[in-house]
């Protein structure tokens, strides 16, 4: 561990490629944590006279973003040779950098660098690879399996983003529970902003989109694979009497295009229709969470379930697979279903389209339940982890 810089100075590393260079998931979680660092920082100062400087680690940048003023990035020399071998930066050289520069590194994407010789906090976001392997090919499982394991060997605390991932790591590893917190996953400071602010982000162009859609409008949105189980809610909405629109949001995939040809031939302009959307960037998706009637999130396996809590940050009803993590996500204010029965979406999304009472006892819910995903209360609760161990 290198000497304390002066007294009242701490230097945190960051593992920061997925912050600039993700756009979606680790990336988001390490970006809404590095400004919720830089906003609650400050008042910590005044109470605990300790201030904090951080130091972001990225081989290189592909994202526009920019990072908090009280921060340093260190990135890989820009080189031709160098680029093909940004994993050996990230994985052995930023560990002999981060011993000398930091007094405590965090990994917040489920590994640390080797050869790293200070304390170190890691944040798993799930095992996936474990839970549903038919997601990941062979050798992506092996590596990401040898990746956590270090991790989880070498952590001096290991922050867990929901009591499912806690209990997954306590069965997988062997470590001490003592070594584990659980701190959920911030959301997007605009899910707390004001609503009219929200709606001015919602273009022309995706209004063009949906005007003659009929109601009501039923949103999925996330990446198109497998796991998230558009298949299951294709074959609920194919034996759904009622008209809808089913409104998809994510990047064209093999998989979405089959779950399409599914429901293809139950289409009919005007009365049941599936409209296709890019993925859309975070104001203008949190502000067409508020316009849909319903949010369909029946997903087969989670780490946590971002679209759950969006949905109850928006004051949208939001109907979820019946799993450990989505239940962290959605508390008491979402309706869950086992996730691989087509009857029981197609009853729960009836339930919730036609049922005032309950939605409107989920939306007053869900205001109060997704308060704990602030960034603010996330980053201070993570500060005085680093508190604890230094």
């Amino acid at each position: 561990m290198p000497h304390p810089p002066p007294e009242t100075t701490l230097y945190i590393g960051l593992d920061a490629k997925r912050a600039f260079c993700t756009a979606t998931g680790l990336g988001q979680y390490s970006r809404r944590l590095i400004e919720g660092f830089a906003r609650v920082a400050p008042s910590l100062a005044q109470t605990t006279g300790i201030r904090f400087h951080f130091i972001l680690y990225t081989p290189f940048r592909r994202l526009d973003w920019q990072p908090p003023p009280n921060t340093r990035t260190i990135t890989m020399r820009p080189s031709w040779w160098r680029r093909p071998f940004h994993w050996w930066w990230r994985t052995w050289y930023v560990g002999k950098l981060a011993s000398r520069q930091t007094n405590l590194f965090h990994g917040l994407s489920n590994e640390l660098p080797l050869n790293l010789n200070c304390p170190s906090v890691v944040t798993i976001h799930d095992l996936l690879f474990r839970e549903i392997p038919r997601n990941f090919p062979w050798i992506d499982r092996q590596i990401y399996a040898w990746k956590v394991r270090q991790a989880l060997a070498r952590a001096t605390r290991i922050i867990c983003i929901t009591q499912h991932v806690r209990q997954q790591v306590l069965e997988w590893s062997h470590c001490s529970p003592e070594r584990l917190s659980v701190i959920p996953p911030p959301l997007s400071p605009l899910c707390f902003q004001d609503a009219d602010t929200l709606e001015n982000n919602l273009p022309s162009w995706l209004n063009d989109k949906l005007r003659d859609a009929p109601r009501p409008w039923l949103l999925f949105f996330g990446r198109l694979e497998y796991r998230k189980n558009l298949h299951g809610i294709v074959q609920a909405l194919a034996q759904f009497p009622h008209t809808w629109t089913l409104i998809v949001v994510g990047k064209p995939t093999r998989y979405g295009n089959r779950c399409y040809r599914v429901l293809q031939p139950h289409l009919r302009r005007g009365v049941r229709e599936w409209r296709a959307l890019d993925p859309l960037p975070a104001p203008r998706l949190l502000a067409l969470i508020r316009q849909v009637d319903l949010v369909l999130f029946p997903s087969l396996a989670e780490g946590f379930g971002y679209p759950v809590a969006e949905a109850l940050a928006m004051g949208t009803p939001v109907l979820a697979g019946d799993h450990p993590a989505m239940r962290e996500a959605g508390g008491n204010a979402a309706l869950y279903v086992p996730p691989q029965s087509p009857e029981a979406i197609r009853s729960a999304i009836d339930r919730l389209l036609h049922d005032q009472t309950l939605r409107a006892q989920l939306i007053v819910r869900g205001k109060t339940y997704v308060q704990r995903f602030h960034p603010e209360q996330v980053a201070r609760q993570i500060l005085h982890l680093y508190l604890d161990i230094l």
